[in-house]
């Protein structure tokens, strides 16, 4: 599984670089002139699939906690987004606004979409997805525009390895990321102004729903689907909500059991206490309620900057 998915709150978050990682690929230095080369056409179009997973996240929402800038500060340090940010003023902490993730597939990442809305500079995101995505030509640089026949929208592929990936920039500060076989249609819908990025509700900063999430080992088996809301709360603790679909109630039951055990297993019970935890069944829907406080958050971004440190010396 994604090491992405085991640690709920900043992990989750970081799905807004893990879409462009791109381990291997050279950027343009710094300072190169940019060669503009006539665009290519797109490659075949494909409609939008099936989603398995969509994952929504409200970061201008997350940003305003006082464990935010934590968290925005450990994104920062991450490779993938210095390597998408290098050369330009983006910050991540600052010019993210909201995040969508989404894709047919839980266990190839590399089918996702993302979708992302930014308060940054166009011109500075227009640089980053250049440099990101230009191959070095002579003296200059061969820029990999695509013609996707939208008006309103511009298209840059980019190519590493088996990645096959298109930057889509439209109106009103989304930026897309698709495998480029489905460019066309989330052109059109990016024209259209039909997707909705971020969680849908006005109340959940974090969203996510998986079908079939069987190649997860932390969730039981014989869960449907699974929904979990993240919700701010205004001590700057949060509550999160989990909803397991099963095939019938007897397996609820048992899942509702198996949550609660996870959950106690992953944040124990301290001498100061710890995350507040609640299970149930309500028919054929197992339901987990956990709310943690903001000295709980913040001791969990600690954690994880110190688990980010020793797994990039490795």
């Amino acid at each position: 599984m994604p090491r992405r998915w085991t640690c709920a709150i900043l992990v989750v978050i970081a799905l807004i670089v893990a879409s462009t990682s791109t381990a291997g690929c050279a950027a343009a230095p710094a300072g190169r002139r940019e060669a503009q080369v006539r665009p290519q056409p797109a490659a075949r179009v494909e409609p939008l699939p099936e989603s398995a997973l969509t994952l929504a996240v409200d970061w201008a929402a997350i940003r305003t906690r006082a464990w935010g800038p934590r968290a925005g500060a450990l994104l920062a340090t991450t490779p993938e987004w210095k390597q998408f940010a290098r050369g330009t003023s983006l910050d991540i902490a600052r010019d993210v606004e909201r995040v969508l993730v989404t894709g047919p597939s839980l266990r190839d990442a590399r089918q996702d979409a993302l979708v992302v809305r930014y308060s940054a500079n166009d011109e500075d995101v227009e640089k980053a997805i250049v440099s990101l995505t230009s191959q070095r030509v002579g003296g200059g640089t061969k820029t990999s525009l695509v013609d996707l026949g939208v008006d309103g929208v511009r298209g840059w592929q980019m190519h590493v390895g088996r990645l096959d990936r298109t930057f889509l920039r439209g109106p009103d500060h989304v930026l897309v990321v698709v495998p480029s076989r489905q460019a066309g249609a989330y052109a059109r819908e990016l024209q259209s102004g039909r997707l909705t990025v971020g969680p849908h509700d006005g109340q959940a900063a974090i969203a996510l729903r998986a079908v079939k999430p069987t190649t997860w080992p932390f969730v039981p088996a014989g869960v449907i689907e699974l929904r979990a809301r993240v919700l701010l709360l205004s001590d700057d603790g949060t509550d999160t909500f989990v909803e397991a679909d099963c095939a019938d109630a007897a397996t609820a039951r048992i899942v509702a059991k198996q949550l609660e055990d996870r959950f106690q297993a992953a944040f124990p019970a301290k001498a100061n206490g710890g995350p507040a935890i609640d299970t149930q069944s309500e028919g054929r829907t197992a339901k987990a309620h956990v709310r943690f406080a903001k000295d709980e958050l913040e001791s969990l971004l600690d954690f994880l900057g110190t688990w980010s440190d020793v797994e990039k010396s490795q």
